[in-house]
């Protein structure tokens, strides 16, 4: 069986906030953690939300998606520092959550997973 296309985008948007997880929580080297958290605090938080708006454009995503992840990590910054609640692993375990969620909203309500897999 062939993986749907149009899938390839989300499910590397959860593979990639798996992996940001798992080498953040395990304190994996520097050299790992860094490139990998990167990607994942620039673009996953925000593209994992505008695939729910379900565009057309890829430079429109990808765009949308740069801004809306800083735009969500400052509110969710700016609310912390505020609660005075500060910690950054709650940041992280919200990005995470966000992400993984929106991925979930979007693989079983927006384009459900029976049409995850191409029929001959």
């Amino acid at each position: 069986m062939e993986i749907n296309r149009e899938h390839y985008s989300t499910l590397s948007v959860i593979a990639l906030t798996i992996l940001f997880g798992i080498l953040y929580y395990l304190s994996a080297p520097q050299l790992l953690r860094v490139p990998v958290g990167l990607l994942f605090l620039i673009f996953v938080p925000g593209y994992s939300i505008i695939q729910l708006i379900d565009l057309k454009d890829t430079v429109q995503k990808i765009v949308l998606s740069l801004a809306l992840s800083i735009a969500l990590e400052t509110i969710i910054a700016w609310l912390i520092i505020y609660s005075e609640i500060w910690s950054i692993n709650l940041i992280v375990n919200i990005l995470i959550v966000i992400s993984l969620g929106c991925s979930a909203v979007y693989l079983f309500f927006i384009k459900p997973l029976g049409s995850l897999f191409v029929q001959p």
